[in-house]
């Protein structure tokens, strides 16, 4: 049975195998509540996704709340605002962009 799983990935593209590594690898980081090594992956898998035309839902999420905890308040606005767009029934990114606007307006930059 296990040899049935080491052929999975000969059928995979590079685009698919790059983008489990990068949604991976993001995971592992913000898991690990390491939100600035986090941003790189997110922001792979997210070109990935866009060169292909396909979303994930929480990828625009896990990389506002990223921004968010580092300091990024601009940036992640702009990416809860994705999230949003893409997936407007996401309750969870409403109720982040809440905080992320307590943030901002706390900081004075709108």
């Amino acid at each position: 049975m296990d040899e049935f799983f080491q052929y999975e990935d000969m059928f995979k593209s590079q685009d698919e195998i790059a983008l489990e590594n990068a949604v991976n690898n993001a995971i592992v980081h913000f898991q690990n509540q390491d939100f600035a090594a986090s941003l790189p992956f997110i922001v792979e898998a997210i070109e990935i996704c866009e060169k292909f035309g396909i979303g994930i839902p929480n990828l625009f999420l896990m990389k506002a709340f990223a921004e968010m905890q580092t300091g990024k308040l601009a940036d992640a606005l702009n990416s809860i605002n994705m999230e949003i767009a893409y997936f407007p029934t996401n309750t969870r990114a409403y109720e982040l962009k809440s905080e992320i606007e307590a943030l901002n307006s706390g900081q004075g930059i709108f």
